[in-house]
């Protein structure tokens, strides 16, 4: 009996065969085995060869499997480590994974080693509200609704922010706030061989996680994420986003820290928080918690946090809050939960909201901006995050984009100067189909 016959009886009696490096790893089926601790691998003639470290014979582990010592010295077609395939699938069965509790900075909002979204118009106290917490995390205070997560001792944050300075922001918020500025470590660039740079994604992910465990960190903030991402991440692209988030996200899970990156909104009408956040939907797709910021629809002079996705718990209750003045800066004044939802603080008419043609016409010059894409690529990307398909055509026309037939589909493409000139900003006709 060769090595692969082995391996298939194994998994017939439920003993869960892997690979390992030589052959297979299984659980030994004549004792109690938590642990796999048979090892399966082949003689020179071919043949299985079975040893339990765990001390079993041999006789009772094939007397287990109903075997004898003569169906495993059987003569069958040798197997040779050449014969399989040069890779194969890992797997894992539900029965040997152990169960682990979702550990939290702040319960049902934001997970510790995972990925959260911070969405909401610019002015509404994005950045004050993630130095609030981290001024929390710095000295072990409860969260803004009274609760304490699972972390018992102050703890570090890592902030990369783009927007805001240091001195005449960052710190003096972070005062405001009460914290410790000794738990609070702000990136300020990326010093290689060939000198300093600023710190982006996916780049520099590798600094960034050795940071994090220089500091022990328990709190990762990115403000604003689009302005991190390197030159060549399309922001708009599911691939290109999650390829990153993907990198971003199995640095948390190392680390054990969260992860909270701060978005702006587009400014469409829709009620759908999960849509309204900028960039490609797989944004919000691959965190495991959304929060959004917006006007109070009952009060002028408050705002309103609330959760648009919760993978790991219960959605927590949206909670008010306002910004109030302090010594030549600002801070987040928490005022309780309350009974608002998603949809109702996003209804919210602004006067100066920019159109959804216009909003459109931003996002499809992003889908565009690194190279052509196919027609129907694009309507299917639009009304993944709300647009139509006449919305999207008029904001071609007002683009100027070129269409071109290739084979049985149009591409796409933002137009070169001469072509913007020739088109006056009415688009290249392509026909209805594209």
């Amino acid at each position: 009996m060769n090595i692969i016959e082995f391996a298939n009886v194994l998994a017939n009696a439920g003993c869960h065969p892997h690979k390992s490096h030589n052959g297979y790893q299984a659980r030994c089926p004549a004792h109690e085995d938590n642990k796999p601790s048979l090892s399966v691998s082949s003689t020179r003639e071919g043949n299985a060869l079975v040893c339990c470290r765990a001390g079993c014979s041999l006789p009772d582990i094939l007397s287990a499997l109903g075997l004898t010592l003569d169906d495993l010295a059987a003569q069958t077609q040798p197997w040779e480590a050449g014969t399989e395939p040069s890779s194969y699938a890992k797997s894992s069965s539900l029965a040997d994974v152990t169960p682990e509790k979702v550990s939290w900075l702040w319960h049902a909002h934001i997970p510790l080693g995972k990925l959260t979204v911070l969405d909401g118009d610019p002015g509404l106290g994005k950045s004050t509200i993630t130095v609030d917490i981290a001024a929390r995390l710095s000295t072990a205070q409860e969260m803004p609704d009274g609760s304490r997560g699972d972390l018992d001792a102050p703890s570090s944050t890592i902030l990369i922010t783009a927007e805001d300075g240091l001195g005449d922001t960052v710190q003096p918020r972070a005062l405001a706030a009460g914290a410790d500025l000794n738990y609070i470590h702000a990136i300020t660039g990326v010093v290689t061989s060939e000198g300093s740079t600023d710190w982006q994604m996916p780049d520099h992910l590798n600094e960034l996680e050795a940071l994090v465990n220089e500091k022990t960190a328990k709190l990762i903030i990115i403000d604003p994420l689009m302005a991190m991402l390197s030159a060549n991440v399309n922001t708009y692209r599911d691939q290109d986003v999650r390829r990153v988030l993907r990198g971003l996200a199995e640095l948390a899970d190392r680390s054990g820290a969260a992860v909270v990156v701060v978005r702006h909104l587009t400014k469409s009408s829709g009620a759908n928080g999960l849509y309204r956040g900028s960039g490609s939907i797989g944004i919000i797709g691959a965190a495991r918690s959304g929060l959004l910021v917006a006007h109070n629809p009952d009060d002028e002079d408050t705002c309103i946090m609330a959760s648009t996705k919760s993978n790991l718990a219960e959605m927590p209750p949206a909670i008010a809050y306002r910004l109030v003045p302090h010594n030549d800066t600002s801070k987040v004044e928490w005022l309780g939960t309350t009974d608002h939802k998603v949809a109702d603080i996003l209804q919210v008419t602004d006067p100066e909201e920019r159109s959804a043609l216009e909003d459109a016409e931003e996002w499809l010059s992003g889908i565009l901006a690194f190279e052509p894409v196919p027609a129907t690529t694009i309507f299917k990307a639009a009304a993944a995050v709300g647009y139509s398909e006449k919305t999207i055509r008029r904001a071609k026309s007002k683009l100027g984009v070129v269409a071109k037939q290739e084979g049985r589909q149009w591409i796409w493409s933002l137009p070169t100067t001469t072509e913007s000139d020739k088109s006056d900003g009415q688009g290249i006709s392509d026909g209805q189909t594209a």
